[in-house]
């Protein structure tokens, strides 16, 4: 299974939208997370818009143009109910049905596409508040993929470095 996470940045270049496009061309992913998108019809000639979009839910962020979205290449798309008001379109999820490999026939799979909001506290709070969160609405067993820009950086860190809060 192939999974690629992209962030277009307020949904890419005007005139030149074709992110999507060569994403699947190049990768094509068999799940796709993509963060500060416009909806996907605006990256597909429409004789192609109508597939992606019924594999596709897409969330804009309230007040803006753009959201995130998260790409299923088979199975059913079923919109998950937004993990709060504040992040409806920063967090995007969907479960899965009927998708088969690697599941067994009767199991879902759960998918958020994430893009860590800016806001008062630090990403590292608002990144373990939505996952948090996301625990609270799915299954405890669940099958569950998480992906997107967490606007978070992981590196080693020598000994003599220092931790810092945030």
């Amino acid at each position: 299974m192939k999974i690629a996470t992209y962030d277009l940045r307020f949904g890419g270049k005007l005139g030149n939208r074709v992110h999507w496009k060569k994403i699947m061309e190049a990768a094509g992913p068999d799940i796709f997370l993509v963060q500060e998108t416009l909806s996907p019809e605006h990256y597909f000639p429409k004789d192609l818009a109508t597939d992606f979009t019924r594999q596709t839910h897409w969330q804009a962020v309230d007040g803006r143009e753009w959201g995130s979205a998260v790409y299923v290449r088979s199975g059913q798309v079923v919109p998950l109910n937004p993990l709060s008001p504040e992040l409806s379109g920063w967090v995007t999820g969907v479960k899965v049905t009927g998708l088969g490999w690697p599941l067994l026939a009767d199991e879902s799979l759960y998918i958020y596409s994430i893009h860590a909001p800016s806001g008062r506290s630090s990403y590292v709070r608002r990144v373990n508040l939505i996952l948090d969160l996301i625990k609270v609405q799915i299954p405890v067993d669940a099958t569950v993929i998480i992906g997107g820009d967490f606007n978070l950086t992981v590196g080693f860190r020598h000994p003599e470095e220092k931790l810092q809060k945030n």
